[in-house]
């Protein structure tokens, strides 16, 4: 699906990132409203959405939105190249079993990883990780010498309580956020890449979240472009020198 690029120089690039967990209701109101807007995605479900609802998964990969199975059930930071595997490969084999697409994104929970991570998505030919953001509200892409994998740190942001999260609904309820406090984050926002994520557990069921996402998008301050046309900062260096956020 292609972005609503804009040619104003004063806009923020961005993409828009919907996390599902195991909510089918909120994520086929995610993706209607964004297919209505021609807003592109990055859209993760949960494997147990791929256990019990394919035929959704499907129908909304055919509407032209990148969609990747994520793993939910631990974090990753210190999880073996064995464990990896098994798990990631099984959910890979699961999203291509029920969308005939290949898989070229992955984030597990709390968007951890480590290097065994890396590992799996070069034998997998997975190109993109999601991880936690180390660069404030902008967003970079590490490309390491050793790996092919690409490291995507989202935007992360300070909540008006002093904790910091990810710039979405969920990360910014759990730092004590209300919904126009998370409004107020938003239009304060100046930065030249943002990834902006919609959980369908929250804005995906909750009205007063949702106009606050709607707000947002209204305001035309984000050209929305498919994660390809993106075009963040690309930084190069040795996996090791790679900054890692471990709590967000």
């Amino acid at each position: 699906m292609k972005g609503n690029l804009s040619n104003s120089s004063s806009q923020m690039a961005g993409l828009f990132f919907v996390m599902d967990n195991n909510n089918l209701e909120g994520l086929n109101s995610w993706a209607s409203e964004l297919k209505e807007r021609n807003i592109p995605a990055v859209i993760k479900v949960s494997e147990a959405l791929l256990d019990e609802n394919c035929y959704a998964v499907k129908a909304i990969s055919e509407d032209g939105f990148d969609i990747f199975g994520g793993f939910d059930t631990e974090a990753l930071w210190d999880a073996s190249y064995e464990y990896q595997m098994e798990n990631i490969s099984r959910i890979k084999e699961k999203f291509e079993s029920c969308t005939g697409l290949p898989m070229r994104f992955f984030c597990a929970k709390f968007l951890s990883y480590n290097e065994n991570t890396l590992k799996v998505a070069d034998k997998l030919d997975i190109e993109y990780i999601f991880v936690l953001g180390t660069k404030g509200a902008r967003v970079v892409i590490y490309q390491t010498d050793e790996y092919k994998a690409k490291i995507i740190s989202v935007s992360s942001v300070l909540s008006s309580t002093g904790k910091r999260g990810s710039l979405c609904d969920h990360a910014m309820s759990n730092c004590d956020e209300t919904h126009t406090g998370f409004r107020d984050i938003l239009f304060n926002l100046n930065e030249d890449n943002i990834i902006l994520a919609g959980w369908t557990t929250k804005s995906g069921v909750s009205l007063e979240w949702r106009n606050v996402f709607r707000e947002f998008i209204d305001a035309g301050r984000v050209s929305w472009r498919p994660m390809d046309e993106l075009n963040p900062e690309i930084i190069r260096l040795p996996f090791a020198e790679v900054p890692i956020n471990r709590k967000d």
